[in-house]
Parts: structure tokens; C-alpha cells; sequence
């Protein structure tokens, strides 16, 4: 397992737009693990963490 993240920290549309177009082209069909309850439009094999859910 290795981290991939951008060169500086972003935040806002350009952390999206990060995450979203640059992040798929890195992981090139290897498992994303996201900790950070955000699902990725291009990527296929990924586990999402979702936090604090509440039922009822």
C-alpha cells in the first residue's frame, strides 16, 4: 500500500476536481482505500470508509 496525494494541499473545487479526475489516473485499477467518505466516479475497485451513520 502506498499513499498518492497532490503536490501541495487543496482544498475547495480544485481538492475535488483533484480527487475526482487526477487520483483515478493514479490508481490505475488498484484498490483505493478512502477514509474520507467520498466516492470517485472513475474508480472501479475502491472501499469507502463512511463515518459516524445514524440509524433510526
Amino acid at each position: 500500500m502506498h499513499q498518492i496525494a497532490p503536490r501541495r494541499p487543496l482544498s475547495g473545487a480544485r481538492a475535488h476536481h483533484w480527487q475526482q479526475t487526477v487520483l483515478p489516473l493514479r490508481t490505475r485499477g488498484q484498490l483505493h482505500w478512502g477514509l474520507s467518505n467520498i466516492g470517485h466516479l472513475a474508480i472501479t475497485k475502491e472501499a469507502v470508509a463512511i463515518h459516524e451513520i445514524k440509524y433510526g
